[in-house]
């Protein structure tokens, strides 16, 4: 579990948060996860809640927790954003469920922002619909980007037989 802005830490209001270094140390430990689970094979999941709200309150020292002030008893809907671009808060029960379903969830590498907006409770299943839609956009987007690579190398290599055609290095062996 990470947070919403760590990689927008450097922008408001996100610099502002990040004053005593931890939005740093979560982007620090988002890397070494994803760097080892590339190294040893296991999947992951990345998952960057907005600002927590709702109980419990004990051991919660900021504003927030310490008035027990909450949202609106409706906001309960759960809203997953590929990356880190979503801006909200984060019902805790919302979240807890969320994280639960990431343990079920088949996908080798998810990277996400899990949010809270007006609306009832998501259920289990449409949590895991999310997860699965998810997990084929990173899907994609690695394929993607192993084409685009693979179409990059193609092109260098072809450009460079091209060169060497022209230029007569391929005859004077």
């Amino acid at each position: 579990m990470s947070s919403v802005g760590v990689t927008r830490r450097d922008s408001f209001p996100y610099a502002i948060l990040n004053g005593g270094g931890v939005l740093d140390a979560k982007a620090a430990g988002e890397a070494a996860l994803k760097s080892m689970a590339k190294q040893q094979g296991f999947a992951f999941a990345v998952v960057r809640p907005g600002q927590l709200f709702g109980g419990p309150y004990a051991n919660n020292r900021y504003l927030g927790t310490l008035f027990q002030l909450d949202k609106d008893a409706a906001t309960r809907r759960v809203q997953l954003t590929p990356g880190d671009t979503a801006v909200g808060d984060t019902l805790r029960s919302a979240l807890a469920g969320v994280l639960v379903r990431c343990l079920f969830c088949e996908a080798q590498a998810l990277d996400f922002a899990a949010t809270s907006e007006d609306g009832p409770a998501t259920s289990e299943e449409d949590v895991d619909g999310m997860l699965r839609e998810l997990a084929s956009q990173a899907a994609a987007e690695t394929s993607d980007d192993q084409l685009e690579k693979r179409a990059r190398l193609t092109a260098s290599t072809l450009s460079g037989a091209v060169e060497n055609v022209v230029s007569g290095k391929v005859f004077d062996k």
